[in-house]
């Protein structure tokens, strides 16, 4: 009875219907994720009341990952089908994009386009984390970097895996559960939205990004989250199929995931990796490969789903 009785609304109305069902939807996790924490971690009432004030150590590390999984799944998944559940006029799965199988051409594109396009973001990481505040910010700024450090810190608990099952454990986690969540959210519904506001597809792919970037709270990743942000825009605008930038977005975390596994007591060799497009590390020139790749397979891209799309339709 209610699938589309929010279609005819105006996308301002929308968007704070949106924010209604996703502050719902998060709070409501969020009770769920701690009411069920107990019995599986053997908790006591005290401890999850006071879980915000608990330091994060690798000693409860998996409470802290399981809290964020069901919470994350409340925020953006469950979100983002009741959106399209009450905005769309069709199913949901045509509502997200999700009802169609993807071209192995395109795939294979989205993933190599990750793939090259790290040296820009770490290239982009490093001019970030290189801006500086007028003096009279420097208690901001000092803010913005201690709390660049304990995400950083925190990072390094969640992402550090000693055996092959918690490595799969963090693909599900870190890798997944995110790449699908925020994809559909971001791009399958904020995205959709903002160009409906804007009435300009450009703009709608922006605001989705600096959405994307910003939503992360850390600014000292907001640059390269944003462009991050505009190639997951594009490859699903062009593509008109939310498993690719999906499989973009799970691309970047799983390179993530997998190098701190597999050098885990190798901290030099994930550093290298992470310094792969800096000027400490490599000239200028990977940068500039990495760029001009990045733009080359995005037109390849582009250019192949106008034709994989026309194909299909006909």
């Amino acid at each position: 009875m209610l699938h589309g009785s929010l279609k005819n609304l105006s996308p301002f109305n929308k968007f704070l219907f949106l924010l209604l069902i996703t502050i719902t939807c998060f709070l409501f996790s969020m009770l769920i994720s701690l009411a069920t924490a107990v019995p599986l971690f053997n908790l006591d009432f005290f401890s999850i009341k006071n879980i915000q004030n608990i330091e994060p150590s690798q000693n409860n590390i998996h409470i802290f990952k399981y809290l964020q999984s069901i919470q994350s799944i409340g925020l953006f998944i469950i979100s983002s089908f009741i959106a399209a559940w009450l905005f769309g006029s069709n199913k949901i799965n045509n509502y997200l994009k999700i009802d169609k199988s993807p071209s192995f051409y395109l795939v294979i594109l989205s993933i190599l386009l990750i793939i090259v396009s790290i040296p820009t973001i770490n290239y982009l990481v490093e001019i970030n984390a290189g801006i500086k505040f007028p003096e009279k910010f420097k208690n901001i700024e000092n803010w913005l970097k201690e709390k660049e450090e304990n995400a950083a810190t925190l990072t390094s608990l969640f992402i550090y895996a000693s055996d092959f099952n918690q490595y799969i454990i963090n693909v599900l986690v870190i890798a997944l559960i995110p790449a699908f969540g925020e994809e559909i959210f971001f791009r399958g519904i904020i995205q959709k939205l903002s160009i409906e506001f804007f009435k300009n597809i450009n703009v709608g792919v922006i605001i989705a990004a600096v959405l994307f970037s910003v939503l992360h709270f850390q600014f000292y990743g907001i640059i390269p989250r944003f462009i991050l942000g505009l190639i997951l825009g594009y490859i699903f605008i062009w593509s008109a199929n939310i498993w690719l930038s999906v499989i973009a977005h799970f691309t970047n975390n799983f390179i993530a995931v997998t190098v701190a596994y597999i050098y885990r007591d190798n901290s030099n060799m994930t550093n290298y990796f992470e310094n792969i497009g800096k000027s400490n590390s490599s000239s200028m020139i990977v940068f500039l490969i990495s760029a001009v790749l990045v733009i080359a397979i995005m037109v390849i891209f582009y250019l192949y789903s106008l034709k994989f799309n026309r194909d299909i339709n006909r």
